[in-house]
Order: structure tokens, then C-alpha cells, then sequence
């Protein structure tokens, strides 16, 4: 493989032991769940290594204590196994158990989790030390599967071994989606960020049909410059079916 940053490459060894914790956001805005827009955005390959240009949802990798602390509260819906490239996939879909941050604070771990993200990935802490951006969030879903990262693979690697010397290349992932309807302030939102070369808000139907074919052009985006790949996207994807469904 490529040589990694120390951080990335602790990552993908402590995974051979136990998933590493990641949450994604399904971030919404609109009236009326009709009516849903999702936050969709394409990562900076220049900080993301693992996913350069590759269409996403907002991620951050968590500690194993707020994870747990998240899961405390969680009520589960539905939990099936599903087969996929990677292998079979554990999909756990969550009751709603709204908070809102105008009445929670970052004591609350879904607040905490939420709007660190926020910060780090979106630029939004001054709006959020500012009272301007007003959301509900809640716990959606949990996806238990495998990350593939084929840009980490050398030339030689590939040329050698082709398809085999991904098996290096990946991670096991526990992927925490958080739906977060956005009431004040989705106007915010930056259009790029150092975690992000574009941020833009896409139709739900267009995201799941984006999702579903692997194509960025269900959102208008170039399919040969951008890629659909990853598990968060899939659990963005499996949240809003199972909401629809409600």
C-alpha cells in the first residue's frame, strides 16, 4: 500500500480487531418529508485519502465511549443482513427519539456528536456558537460492513496481485447515521470546505436513485470526475427508505 499518515494507518490495523466507530449525517432541510432535500458532498482528495472525489454524506470517526453512550439510548426498529460487495453487511434501522438544540446542549451525545461534525467538516461553529442554526436530530441507523479503499493500492500492487491486493485496502467500519432536520439557518451552509470541495443540497428521490445506480449523474454531477461508493452513503440510503416506509 501506500504510505499512510500514522493516524489512517492505526485506523486500518486496530480494524483487524474491532470496527473502527464512524458517524454519517443524513442531513435534511424542507417543509415536508416530500418535499427533503439531502446535504450531499464530494470529498477533498487533498485531506481524504481514503475517498478522494468520492460523493458522500458528512462523516467523522467517533471514540468508542460516544459511540456506546449513543447506542444507550437507542431503540431498535428492524435489524437485518444484507449481502453486498464488501460481504454481508448487519443494517439495524432505530425508532425516532428527537432532540433539538435549542433545548439540549452538547451534554447530550446526539447534540455533542452532531455538531461536531458540524464544525470540524461543515464551518459551521461560529453559526452554532451564534444560536443560528437550529436542528432536530436523532439516531437512524447503524450499518456493520466494510470499507474499500482501492486508492490506497500502488500501481504494483495492482499490476501484481489485481483484485487481491485490496484486501489490505480496507476496514471494518461501524457506521452510525444521524438524521438531522435542519428548522433555522440552512442557508449556512459554506459550498466548500478543507474536508469538502462541494457541498450542495440534492433532491432525496435523486440522492436514492444516485445511490442505488452508482451514478453522480442522478445529482447533475460529472461521472467522470466523481464516484458513488462507500457505507455511508448506503446507510443515508437505508435511513430514508425505512422513513418513507413509516
Amino acid at each position: 500500500m501506500k504510505e499512510l499518515p500514522p493516524h489512517l494507518a492505526r485506523s486500518l490495523e486496530s480494524s483487524r480487531r474491532r470496527p473502527s466507530p464512524v458517524v454519517a449525517l443524513t442531513i435534511l432541510r424542507g417543509a415536508k418529508s416530500a418535499d427533503d432535500q439531502i446535504l450531499t458532498v464530494v470529498r477533498n482528495p487533498d485531506t481524504n485519502l481514503t475517498h478522494p472525489d468520492v460523493i458522500s454524506v458528512p462523516t467523522q470517526r467517533l471514540p468508542e465511549a460516544l459511540l456506546a453512550s449513543l447506542l444507550e439510548r437507542a431503540v431498535v426498529r428492524s435489524r437485518v443482513q444484507r449481502q453486498r460487495r464488501g460481504g454481508t453487511e448487519t443494517l439495524t434501522i432505530f425508532r425516532d427519539d428527537q432532540v433539538d438544540n435549542a433545548g439540549a446542549s452538547g451534554h447530550d451525545p446526539v447534540v455533542y456528536a452532531v455538531e461536531s461534525l458540524l464544525a470540524r467538516k461543515l464551518g459551521l461553529a461560529e453559526a452554532l456558537e451564534n444560536d443560528a442554526l437550529r436542528y432536530q436530530a436523532w439516531l437512524g441507523a447503524l450499518l456493520e460492513g466494510r470499507a474499500q479503499y482501492p486508492s490506497l493500492i500502488t500501481d504494483a500492487e495492482y499490476l501484481s496481485a489485481g483484485r487481491d491486493a485490496s484486501s489490505d485496502a480496507q476496514e471494518a467500519i461501524l457506521m452510525l447515521n444521524i438524521a438531522v432536520r435542519i428548522t433555522e439557518g440552512a442557508d449556512l451552509f459554506p459550498e466548500s470546505t478543507g474536508s469538502y470541495n462541494l457541498i450542495r443540497w440534492s433532491d432525496r428521490n435523486l440522492f436514492r436513485r444516485m445511490t442505488a445506480d452508482r451514478d453522480p449523474a442522478a445529482i447533475g454531477l460529472d461521472m467522470f470526475r466523481f464516484c458513488v461508493d462507500g457505507l455511508c452513503v448506503d446507510s443515508s440510503d437505508a435511513f430514508l427508505q425505512a422513513a418513507g416506509r413509516k
